[in-house]
């Protein structure tokens, strides 16, 4: 088949572009056909759709098409309006429709055209499908799209407000396949702008070319029914914005309009389809409307609708579902919570059959570890949905029961798009005996009298994993899995070199040779820690410079480091690691030499609460979990001052020492919804207010904190994220880059003898490029030493980021720029908390880009003096003033180690 076509130089590819974008978009898509590694324009045909473009865009077009000659065509979208007016000028067996945006791999089309010319030749005969419409039948010669119509689809990497592969369609390219819908209805296909379509599927479509999310939807739903047939090609990348909206059912999240028309056209529409073509609603077509249903079913409807429009949504959406099989909805990918939503709103005012969600409920256990000679159990129950009275417990062999303490924890709870509760959240806490011999399983039932085994899920801190022969031990006890039960057995050597050596056989077998070294060199550093304790300490695994490095400093300089094997971690190539190694010993991040201290540690000691700092094994952490026996200490990044309970939540990071620096943050932490109590949480100051000193200059520091939603998806490397195309076009840079190059700024800072310095915060690192820098303002590169900024500025700019505390407790003045108070919760990790910066903040308030400008000009007429308000605000917020919360923090950090290992005593 290849043959053919590099004989003949036919156009196996068609790839049609809508002109109507960005010049430089456009530019760009353009650019990535011509570097294309199959060669252009061999090959592959390129449509140009024009639509009111500019002169550049139809410039741009022109030279195209001049330079590849016929292989390119431009049309008027007057002309081609419709697929079915389209598919005359497509010569390709494949068409792609690409979306705005986006663009290709330069390795995409030669992956593509190798799947194409795979597949089998048809000698023109066809058969019928299921829902009788004709599809050619393989073998022979003929046009391939004919001879097997499967859609070829392409992995979607994003760019823009989201980037990376972080689509949810993305967890179908775990590897190259070919998906036939009727055995893997699962496997929903619902991205155009990234497919290739045998053009043959187009014949007789009147889709619009410039369609609607729903018409799109739609129709790649009508598609994937007619052909059956999806291949997923992982290796081919589609760069895809997501600068524009997401095109799916959650485009229309708060336009109430769209709600009813999107549910007739979409998923009315793909149910007809499927009866159309296939003779019945299939699973396929099921799942279509279950997968695009599920943002629908978690987000509140808009407020605006009125009472009546709510019910009117309602009725609809169980008129919807009442196609849906209930098994359908029981397997599909839909959260638990939300399988028992979608059946109640399909079954309306009836009652549905709640056993067949008994059994799917499952033990989902976050913490599982030996305490007080006991087996402690803590973790998440699903069992109360929809306000179900169910109930569960323990079952050991002999038939005796174990009740959990169940706590009503709204953090967990789930609501609907009602606003109706889905999920009562509970955190539940069970202590089983360590008997030898026996099997805890776990057992739900209802009130009807109906029973279940709970299938179990190990999670997060429990020492046992989902790998198989997982196990650790207790005494002379072991704990293992033995299928959806926990056992407890002899723990004798001889039982326990059985044990590992399965383990070990299993390994070996994977393939895992480096988890095999790095467990039994870890397992010698724990023999030998148990006299002379490990502390590993971080802040940022590319950096220090923060709470970590200023507590390693004085852990060095104390006599807690002869008695504690005392380490700083940190990339190998970070700037600051030759600095750090001076001050003491230094483990290069994601060595193997680390993760074996890291299994051998007490104490993981860090500023940052990131899952590299609590997890450097990623996937391969299961191999793993049985030896993690370490405390995790929170020094915190700053102060908290928001509510980060769902970022900090016990049940998430299962922190063991959490330091705070003032009584409200305290009282915040202790009594707000984090999951922690007195044993946990400790007021001592933060290490790094001790370092801090007071050196002003005639400076102006500009630190704002950063935006979730602007920051690029994590990189490979910890910590550390990708540059987001996007930014550019966000309020948060038109604000800060027109506040550093206000004229009437850099004017008064001039006339004062001032300076600037602008620094992104080190999630937004990668944005630095987005900032120049002008005569009187510096940006500053990435590697920021904050105690040299903050004994150097006079005045410091920032908008909700924790370092105003620090700028604060050296009583100086500070500016809030909150140009986006109104959303920043939406768009951010945290909530609003008990610190409110007009009655509390240490420093006016501005909310736009004038009051900033004026603000700052007026505290540099004054040498920034700080008004008196401001300084009694600081003298009573901090606790301490000493510059001993390093000390304090080594003490809490001793006395929990001797708490939870009394043989260091």
């Amino acid at each position: 088949m290849t043959g053919i076509y590099m004989e003949q130089k036919e156009i196996v590819c068609s790839v049609v572009i809508h002109t109507d974008q960005k010049t430089e978009e456009l530019k760009k898509a353009l650019c990535a056909l011509e570097n294309q590694t199959a060669g252009f324009p061999e090959g592959t045909q390129v449509l140009l759709i024009e639509n009111k473009g500019d002169e550049e865009q139809h410039r741009l077009c022109s030279d195209f098409r001049e330079k590849y000659g016929e292989n390119v065509r431009i049309l008027s979208a007057s002309t081609v309006s419709s697929l079915k007016e389209l598919r005359q000028y497509i010569r390709g067996c494949y068409v792609n429709i690409s979306g705005e945006g986006d663009y290709w791999d330069a390795d995409a089309l030669r992956i593509v055209r190798k799947a194409i010319s795979a597949l089998p030749q048809s000698g023109g005969q066809t058969v019928e499908n299921d829902g009788g419409s004709k599809i050619p039948e393989d073998g022979g010669s003929g046009n391939v799209s004919e001879a097997c119509p499967e859609i070829i689809t392409c992995r979607r990497e994003y760019h823009g407000k989201r980037s990376g592969f972080v689509g949810v369609g993305d967890r179908n390219f775990r590897k190259s396949h070919l998906c036939k819908t009727d055995k893997r209805p699962k496997e929903v296909l619902y991205d155009l702008d990234s497919s290739f379509i045998p053009a043959s599927l187009l014949t007789g479509e009147e889709s619009a070319l410039e369609a609607g999310a729903a018409e799109r939807q739609t129709l790649i739903g009508r598609l994937a029914l007619r052909s059956g047939r999806i291949r997923y090609l992982r290796e081919a990348v589609c760069h895809v914005s997501d600068v524009i909206p997401e095109r799916g059912a959650w485009d229309f999240l708060d336009r109430k309009d769209e709600y009813f028309s999107y549910a007739e056209a979409a998923y009315s529409g793909i149910i007809e389809c499927s009866r159309n073509y296939c003779g019945e609603v299939t699973a396929y077509a099921q799942n279509f409307i279950l997968g695009d249903l599920q943002t629908r079913l978690e987000q509140p409807l808009p407020q605006e609708m009125s009472r009546e429009e709510r019910t009117a949504y309602r009725e609809l959406i169980s008129r919807i579902l009442g196609e849906v099989e209930d098994l359908t909805i029981v397997k599909s990918r839909l959260p638990l919570p939300y399988k028992a939503y979608a059946l109640r709103l399909k079954y309306g005012d009836r009652t549905f059959p709640q056993e067949l969600l008994l059994n799917r409920i499952p033990m989902q256990i976050r913490m599982l570890e030996e305490r007080d000679g006991m087996l402690h159990l803590e973790g998440v129950s699903a069992h109360r949905i929809l306000g179900e009275n169910r109930e569960f417990c323990a079952v050991d062999a002999a038939g005796r029961e174990w009740n959990p303490l169940c706590i009503e924890n709204s953090h967990y709870d789930r609501k609907g798009m009602l606003g109706d509760l889905v999920q009562q959240g509970i955190w539940f806490t069970l202590d089983l005996p360590l008997k030898e011999d026996t099997v805890y399983r776990f057992r739900i039932s209802d009130s009807m009298g109906n029973c279940a085994w709970m299938p179990l899920k190990l999670q997060k801190w429990s020492r046992l994993s989902g790998m198989e022969n997982s196990f650790f031990l207790c005494g002379n006890r072991m704990v293992s899995r033995e299928e959806n039960g926990i056992a407890v057995s002899s723990g004798n050597l001889y039982a326990a070199w059985r044990a590992a050596k399965r383990r070990d056989s299993i390994l070996k077998k994977l393939g895992k040779p480096e988890v095999l070294r790095i467990r039994k060199r870890a397992a010698g550093l724990k023999r030998k820690a148990k006299k002379r304790p490990i502390w590993l300490v971080f802040d940022r695994a590319y950096r220090a410079g923060d709470n970590g490095e200023a507590l390693f400093r004085y852990l060095m300089k104390s006599d807690v480091k002869q008695s504690r094997e005392i380490y700083f971690v940190l990339n190998a190539d970070s700037e600051d690691y030759e600095r750090m190694a001076k001050a003491g010993p230094v483990l290069k991040y994601g060595s193997e030499e680390h993760l074996a201290y890291f299994l051998a540690a007490s104490e993981i000691i860090s500023s940052a609460a990131d899952q590299w700092v609590i997890n450097p094994f990623g996937k391969d952490r299961k191999y793993y979990q049985d030896m993690i026996e370490s405390d995790f200490v929170f020094l915190q990044h700053g102060v908290t001052q928001q509510d980060l309970s769902g970022w900090l939540h016990r049940g998430n990071l299962n922190i063991k020492l959490f330091v705070t620096s003032a009584g409200r943050e305290y009282s915040s932490v202790l009594d707000g919804n984090y999951g922690y109590d007195e044993s946990v949480v400790k007021l001592t100051g933060m290490p790094r207010h001790d370092r801090l000193r007071d050196h002003r200059e005639k400076l102006i520091a500009f630190l704002p904190t950063w935006r979730k939603d602007l920051a690029g998806t994590l990189s490979d490397r910890a910590g550390e994220r990708k540059y987001s195309e996007s930014f550019r076009e966000s309020e948060y840079f038109r604000f800060y880059d027109g506040l550093i190059h206000s004229p009437e700024l850099l004017e008064a800072m001039e006339r004062a003898g001032y300076r600037g310095e602008f620094h992104l915060h080190p999630s937004l690192r990668s944005q630095l490029r987005d900032f120049q820098s002008n005569p009187l303002i510096t940006v500053g590169d990435d590697q920021m030493d904050y105690s040299g900024i903050f004994a150097r500025a006079s005045l410091l700019i920032t908008d909700y980021s924790s370092v105003a505390f620090d700028f604060a407790y050296l009583r100086k003045p500070v500016i809030y720029t909150q140009f986006d108070r109104n959303d920043i919760e939406g768009r951010h990790i945290f909530k609003k908390g008990y610190f409110d910066y007009e009655q509390d903040g240490f420093g006016p308030v501005v909310y736009d880009l004038q009051t900033a400008i004026d603000a700052i000009v007026r505290f540099v007429a004054s040498d920034c003096a700080e008004p008196e308000l401001y300084r009694d605000r600081v003298d009573t917020f901090f606790r301490y003033n000493d510059r001993r919360n390093s000390e304090r923090v080594c003490r809490e950090i001793i006395r929990m180690e001797d708490s939870t290992r009394p043989y260091l005593r």
